[in-house]
């Protein structure tokens, strides 16, 4: 029964591939600094939200996402981030300059209008564009972790693309991401951790019966007067509590 329900998830999970590499060629844009109508910003939602249905992954929707430019902040635990995120509300994502060199993903990430980042160098950049696309009217999502986690703990927040928002006088919107165990706990094959192949990853999970997720939206922070290390702590006071009560529910 595995056998079957993986061979069955990996040619519709090649047919969705090849579908997006289709739709982004002629439906997005070409240029990295154009914008976004609301007709692509809600087939990048459909895209990613049906790529999660056929790897059978549901998700779990806690609050409500805000409309318009905002700066999404959230912990960080797998590159499904980025999907269970982006199925629910439509948003650009900040990403490491690697993603972009990744077989066929990393051009779907650029036509989706990810950010990318060179670590340790890069932020100016980074922060332009980010500030670009919210000039723009669209969300941006970025990971303030700066890496990801096993799931089990929220690290401590950089800062730094935090003054995005302040920049743009945009609100701050928390968002909180866990990956329940059936029995209790965190999934394990969730977490994207040490540097592991994309491809060695996605294998387990294209195996697994169901994988749950639960995003938790908060209440937008408003950055006026407020820097960017006060509203590092703010979100991630708001994401702690979020992340908290889910497993707290998940054990009732």
């Amino acid at each position: 029964m595995r056998t079957l329900r993986f061979a069955a998830r990996v040619v519709l999970a090649g047919s969705h591939v090849l579908l997006a590499l289709v739709l982004s060629l002629f439906l997005l844009p070409a240029r990295e600094d154009a914008g976004f109508s609301r007709f692509q910003r809600q087939l990048m939602r459909w895209l990613m939200a049906r790529c999660l249905r056929l790897l059978n992954i549901h998700v779990r929707v806690r609050g409500e996402p805000s409309e318009g430019a905002r700066l999404i902040v959230s912990n960080h635990i797998s590159w499904l981030d980025i999907l269970v995120i982006g199925s629910v509300s439509p948003a650009c994502f900040l990403s490491k300059s690697e993603v972009r060199r990744w077989f066929v993903f990393g051009f779907l990430a650029a036509r989706f209008g990810t950010v990318f980042m060179r670590r340790g160098s890069g932020a100016g950049n980074a922060l332009d564009a980010i500030n670009a696309r919210l000039s723009q009217g669209m969300a941006v999502a970025v990971f303030p972790e700066g890496t990801t986690s096993d799931g089990t703990a929220i690290r401590p927040f950089y800062p730094r693309m935090l003054a995005a928002a302040i920049d743009a006088g945009v609100p701050v919107q928390p968002v909180a991401l866990r990956y329940p165990a059936p029995g209790g706990g965190v999934n394990a094959l969730v977490p994207f951790v040490r540097n592991q192949p994309l491809f060695r990853h996605l294998m387990p999970l294209l195996r697994e019966k169901s994988v749950e997720a639960v995003v938790g939206f908060m209440p937008p922070i408003d950055p006026r007067e407020s820097d960017r290390r006060r509203l590092a702590e703010q979100s991630r006071a708001a994401i702690v509590r979020e992340f908290e009560s889910i497993a707290a529910a998940q054990q009732c």
